[in-house]
Parts: structure tokens; C-alpha cells; sequence
């Protein structure tokens, strides 16, 4: 059970799971004749302290999985900024590179107002990431076009780097 949660991809899905309690989507694919491992998660957002826990108890869990191998890329509305010592900490345990590094601030989460039709590019959050492990390096992070949601799809071009 995800939750409304999948994990898409155009390539096979190999080995895939969900760990739980913090389902949290893992899975492998071929990526440039490699095998890179996916995991995806859509922690609760911070409030209250039982869903501020609940959230960093994820980011902690993805962390560890992440560290795990050089070849991860973790991707997902993480509910965090880059500012937060939690992310800060996802990114030390998990060996992560912060694929927005160097290229601005990138917020895709429209704070709410795009049901409204109203888009501030300023106001954006950037609670949406994908963070990659020390063996990939990133060619290029984009936002892509408006779907339809209070979130702008987040786009990034990652390669081996070892």
C-alpha cells in the first residue's frame, strides 16, 4: 500500500517495494547499462510536532537507504527546504548531492495559490527535490510546464560520474 504514491518510470521497475512504516518507493532501473536504485517518498508536511516527527522520521529512514550505495537517487515532495538542518542531515547521511546546487532557487510548490490561477515565481518553495548519490553527477535541473497542480514538475538530467 502506497497511498496514493507510485513510482513511474519508462524503463523496467526491477526489485521494487515499499518500505514501511514511512512508505517509502524503492526500486531499481538500468540507467546507461547500470543498475541505479529510485527511491521515492512524499513525507507528511511539518505542523503539529506528531507530523513534524512523523515527516523527519522519514527523511532519517531515507537517509540510511540512501547511503547504502553510491548509485541512489531520491526524489519526492520531501515537505523541507534546503535551509532546514533536517535536510541538511538527509544529505550527510545519505552521501547526497542537492541536484539545485549552483542553480538557483528553483521553488516548484505554488503555495496554494494556483488553484486560484495565480502564479508568483517568488513565492515558490522548493519542497519538491531530486538528490543524487556520489556516483552520479547532474547535467542539468530544470522546472517543467504547468500540469495542473500546486506543484511544477521538477526536471533533472543526472549521469554516472564514476
Amino acid at each position: 500500500r502506497t497511498w496514493g504514491r507510485a513510482l513511474l518510470s519508462r524503463r523496467p521497475l526491477r526489485e521494487p517495494r515499499t518500505h514501511m512504516p514511512e512508505r517509502i518507493l524503492d526500486a531499481r532501473i538500468e540507467h546507461e547499462g547500470r543498475a541505479l536504485r529510485v527511491l521515492g517518498a512524499h513525507p507528511m508536511r511539518p505542523g503539529r510536532a506528531a507530523l513534524t516527527k512523523r515527516r523527519n522520521t522519514v527523511l532519517e529512514r531515507l537517509g540510511t537507504l540512501a547511503g547504502e550505495e553510491p548509485g541512489v537517487v531520491v526524489l519526492g515532495d520531501l515537505n523541507v527546504t534546503e535551509g532546514s538542518p533536517f535536510f541538511r542531515d538527509l544529505l550527510a547521511a545519505g552521501a547526497l548531492s542537492d541536484t539545485r546546487a549552483g542553480r538557483g532557487r528553483m521553488g516548484a510548490w505554488r503555495v496554494s495559490l494556483a488553484r486560484y490561477g495565480i502564479d508568483l515565481p517568488w513565492m515558490r518553495l522548493p519542497l519538491d527535490h531530486v538528490l543524487a548519490g556520489r556516483s552520479l553527477a547532474t547535467a542539468d535541473r530544470r522546472l517543467g510546464p504547468d500540469i495542473g497542480s500546486d506543484h511544477l514538475p521538477v526536471v533533472a538530467d543526472l549521469g554516472w560520474c564514476d
